[in-house]
């Protein structure tokens, strides 16, 4: 299945080696120095590892932070936001073979709720977490569905349960309450105590007399 096919993908993280080809390009930002030794800050350039990797955009603190590009030599390609050389906020992934996730990130990971396209076409909307595929937003739906209803059958039972208790109860109290004087405080106690212990476990018999 594709999407597991995501997780194993996704292993691929950026690196810096030595022989970093720099070069500037045009943008709002002024553009970084051409002097790869140079500090880096609130600056627009571009750098070409020696693996073939390369990242077009802003950078702050020598670190890939603001939005840019980064695309792999295997072809992968990442549009979107970026912090402290991770990838954050809302970007586009798009893999060699034309699958393609745009959707939230944080902390280099596709965490919160996004797209996934495949490549021929079909469109699902799906929730990560920490990269793991949590599910589609439609299965997450359903099961929301059916948490609520039976949140809704619980109550309702838990409430025919009070009700069927109250009856017998107040039943109870009526009948066992006639013969003995409730005036008097240890009677009482003793009736409702009595009558208690029948609605919390009737038997048989005293469901049907008192229901």
């Amino acid at each position: 299945m594709r999407i597991n096919k995501l997780l194993v993908t996704l292993a691929f993280s950026m690196f810096i080696s030595s022989g970093v080809v720099v070069a500037a390009s045009a943008s709002d930002l002024p553009a970084c120095p051409s002097n790869q030794n140079a500090h880096w800050h609130n600056c627009f350039g571009t750098s070409t590892w020696t693996s073939g990797n390369e990242y077009v955009g802003e950078w702050k603190d020598n670190a890939k932070t603001g939005q840019g590009t980064y695309t792999w030599s295997n072809g992968n390609n990442y549009v979107g936001g970026w912090k402290d050389d991770k990838k954050a906020g809302q970007g586009t992934f798009t893999w060699s073979n034309g699958d393609k996730y745009v959707g939230e990130w944080k902390d280099d990971k596709k965490t919160g709720q996004g797209t996934f396209t495949e490549a021929e076409g079909t469109v699902t909307e799906v929730i990560w977490k920490d990269d793991e595929f949590v599910g589609t937003i439609a299965e997450l739906e359903r099961a929301e569905k059916k948490h609520i209803a039976k949140e809704k059958q619980d109550e309702l039972v838990r409430q025919e349960k009070k009700d069927k208790y109250d009856r017998i109860y107040n039943a109870c109290l009526l009948d066992k309450g006639s013969n003995v004087d409730m005036q008097v405080n240890s009677l009482e106690v003793a009736v409702k105590k009595t009558c208690a212990s029948i609605a919390e476990k009737p038997s048989w018999l005293e469901t049907l007399r008192y229901e």
